[in-house]
């Protein structure tokens, strides 16, 4: 080898490392390797084609080539893929084994719920025998070789929900170490190792695995013809009849609700509506974030007739946002706006769940993530502005005895002085701005007994309620933005379990004091408020909840509608013959 070509090389890959990982240090996780960035110049020999590896140094140091990545994969892929060539002393980065296993992995993202086309993998079959023929130029070699090591990144960036600043997969900032070190994944990857690579960064979640197996089987469905829609009609309870329900049950047993019961008694007539096809309706409705009245209702059919695709679609949307959300953290709450539920995750383990009353769809509950660092028993409510316009003021103009009979003080922002409220025109412009309303720690006050604050730009927190009556129903969106908990005690409780500073007992006791304490938090821990659409439960089945705050696309509908029952007409009897 030219000693002269080995030394430019050598200072050149030396110079981006030094570039690329200047005050950056990324973590991976345990079953990463390291790959040394050391440079062993005795193994370099004839291993080094070197046309190849100086077409591949004059191209990945280029300024053309170094915008035109950083336009497409940020400035995170261009460090990852300028770090891989510089640690291969710019020796390229593919071998066919590795090639091939890309080109399965993006035949694969399919199982993400991701679109991958016929024309894709063509480009990809083409760009593979471009970097493996031998008489093309090393130019043309050098081109493939970065195009493959692009490509890898674009799937990474999709299955990872991002690229960290730091050139590793996208991490939330709350907790959790990176994912992966992309450099490290894409020289393992060019080694044979794409799929597992790429798998690796999805996220490793009991929910997500739940989807993969959940899209694969809707996907089946959809190929063995999906279900026909159930004509409108009137209400139907168990015990009656109608046309219809051959087809309902039909329709709940191709999605896997109803298993048909054999008999060798007596069996009802097709179209009654029996009691084993009312529990398995009520599963349906569950599973729906329906009442499970057991009646067959406009909303009921409105669910059953969603098509096969509609429902793919969505398990797909879901997916996407698990891998845009990234990894939650060891411990966790999780509040998914449209399931109506607080959840606490220890290690994947779902320690406590309770129910939920969130937003409005006008006052919409906003999905971000934040950390819980403190609580307060017995809190007192101060009013925002924009409640007390809304809600207040106009009760005040009926009944100025109102803010009284349901403990609000009211105050002078100016002066902070206490105000009585018969003596406010409450009918005058702006007024709601002028007084500041707060609600005394009670059994009627709007908070509970308890809330549970992680301060944020939104103003939302999780709080108690005093009416329970509202966590009897499926859909439970009657708040002003705020989540409401059926139990903010006992997951206060859980919480104060990783905490130092607190104790169950300690919880219980301020809260049945009486005295609004606040109580601070040692571990902050992360709370994610979020809007999936599709989740799954324990034992791997999936729910289809109804999307409140109409953010999805809506529902396809299937257009092909199920034939009505129309009982046999009975046999004619022969006339009877008299008898003399």
């Amino acid at each position: 080898m030219n000693l002269k070509m080995l030394i430019i090389s050598t200072a050149s890959a030396v110079a981006l490392l030094a570039a690329s990982t200047a005050s950056t240090q990324v973590q991976t996780l345990p079953y990463h390797g390291q790959v040394s960035t050391e440079l062993n110049t005795g193994l370099m020999g004839d291993e080094l084609d070197q046309p190849l590896a100086s077409a591949l140094e004059k191209r990945v140091i280029s300024k053309s080539f170094n915008k035109k990545i950083e336009q497409e994969l940020g400035v995170s892929g261009l460090k990852v893929l300028r770090r891989a060539y510089a640690q291969r002393v710019f020796k390229p980065v593919w071998t066919y084994a590795g090639a091939l296993s890309l080109l399965e992995a993006t035949k694969r993202l399919d199982e993400h719920g991701l679109v991958t086309s016929d024309d894709d993998i063509s480009r990809m079959e083409k760009l593979i025998n471009k970097r493996f023929d031998a008489s093309r130029s090393a130019k043309s070699r050098a081109k493939s070789d970065t195009k493959l090591s692009a490509a890898f990144l674009r799937n990474a960036k999709i299955l990872a929900g991002g690229l960290s600043d730091e050139g590793g997969a996208d991490t939330p900032d709350l907790d959790g170490p990176m994912r992966s070190n992309l450099t490290d994944a894409l020289l393992k990857a060019g080694q044979g190792l794409a799929v597992f690579e790429l798998e690796s960064l999805t996220p490793q979640t009991s929910q997500y695995g739940a989807l993969q197996q959940a899209l694969e089987q809707y996907r089946g469905l959809q190929a063995a013809g999906g279900w026909l829609a159930i004509p409108n009609g009137d209400v139907v309870e168990v015990g009656e009849s109608d046309p219809r329900i051959p087809a309902i049950r039909t329709r709940l047993e191709v999605e896997g609700f109803y298993t048909p019961v054999f008999s060798f008694f007596e069996t009802p007539e097709p179209d009654v509506f029996t009691p084993e096809l009312e529990t398995a309706l009520k599963i349906f409705q569950t599973r729906h974030g329906l009442e499970d009245d057991g009646i067959i209702g406009n909303n009921t059919l409105f669910a059953m007739n969603e098509s096969v695709e509609s429902k793919i679609d969505k398990i797909a949307d879901s997916m996407h946002r698990w891998r845009v959300q990234g990894d939650m953290g060891r411990r966790h709450i999780w509040a998914n706006i449209p399931s109506y539920t607080a959840i606490g995750v220890n290690n994947g383990a779902y320690e406590i769940e309770t129910k939920t009353i969130v937003g409005k769809p006008r006052f919409a509950t906003q999905t971000f993530s934040d950390q819980v660092e403190y609580m307060v028993a017995n809190p007192k409510w101060f009013l925002p502005v924009s409640i007390t316009r809304r809600q207040k003021v106009p009760k005040l103009r009926r009944d100025p005895g109102y803010a009284q009979k349901y403990g609000y003080n009211i105050y002078d922002r100016e002066t902070g002085a206490a105000i009585e409220a018969a003596n406010v025109d409450w009918s005058e412009p702006g007024v709601a701005r002028k007084y500041r309303f707060v609600q005394e720690a009670g059994p009627g006050n709007a908070l509970g007994k308890l809330k549970i604050i992680f301060p944020n730009q939104y103003s939302i927190y999780l709080h108690g309620t005093p009416s329970m009556k509202l966590f009897d129903k499926a859909q439970r969106a009657f708040s002003s933005g705020c989540v409401r908990l059926e139990d903010p005690i006992a997951m206060a409780e859980w919480i104060a379990k990783g905490d130092s500073n607190l104790t169950a007992a300690g919880i219980l006791e301020a809260s049945e004091s009486g005295e609004n304490t606040r109580m601070e938090l040692d571990e902050h821990i992360p709370v994610h408020i979020t809007y999936f659409l599709v989740t799954a439960n324990e034992d791997g089945s999936v729910n289809f909840l109804r999307d409140i705050y109409e953010r999805d696309d809506g529902i396809e509908t299937v257009e092909k509608m199920a034939k009505l029952y129309k009982p046999k007409p009975a046999a004619p009897q022969d006339e009877l013959t008299p008898v003399r």
